[in-house]
């Protein structure tokens, strides 16, 4: 199925791999608040994607998106595609890795991000789905230790503010109706859900 045109709008997949070269990846969509979609836009966004999974806090006490996971979980490669219908993908190596000593909780146990805009409806929400984290992740209940789900919100939340800084925003996708729409607010969610694909 071809991607759709959405106009000043580019999909981003963040491809790594987890424990035994479990493979993950990430869809995300972004869009252009201002300016042009071109290669030095492109590398504007990359360096604050990069930070989001593998780089330095945004403060505030924010942790990056892999921080929680073992050291064997990497990002190895992220690709843009911009949603005009003609212009190439750009792929961008990474060196994201993760950081935690223990061990890989099971590889289908994904923390979960809630994407929300400023409109009601499906069309207008999104999730991304991280890969798995490690065992000192979660809490006596079975869910995420309610630190971690602090640090990566305000990792979150400084993410969506460096974007503003390079004219993008963080956007939620209809592929269906082939509109794109700014998100107002990113959180983790505190429990853990699943993706049966991600199984060892």
């Amino acid at each position: 199925m071809p991607l759709p045109v959405i106009a000043n709008t580019i999909r981003c997949a963040v491809r790594g791999h987890s424990t035994s070269g479990q493979p993950w990846a990430n869809v995300l969509h972004f869009k252009k608040t201002s300016g042009v979609i071109d290669a030095a836009a492109i590398t504007a966004l990359d360096t604050e994607v990069q930070k989001l999974y593998g780089g330095a806090s945004y403060g505030g006490g924010g942790v990056n998106m892999l921080n929680n996971t073992p050291a064997s979980t990497v990002v190895l490669d992220v690709t843009y595609t911009p949603l005009d219908g003609v212009s190439a993908s750009t792929t961008k190596p990474s060196t994201a890795t993760g950081s935690g000593a223990t061990d890989l909780l099971p590889g289908e146990t994904t923390p979960i991000i809630t994407l929300k805009t400023a409109n009601r409806g499906r069309r207008y929400r999104g999730r991304v789905y991280l890969p798995a984290m490690h065992e000192a992740s979660n809490d006596s209940t079975g869910g995420l230790a309610g630190a971690v789900q602090t640090a990566y919100n305000a990792q979150l939340s400084g993410f969506i503010t460096a974007l503003g800084a390079v004219n993008w925003a963080w956007a939620v996708a209809s592929y269906k109706f082939a509109l794109s729409t700014s998100v107002s607010s990113a959180f983790m969610r505190s429990y853990f859900g699943s993706q049966r694909r991600r199984r060892n």
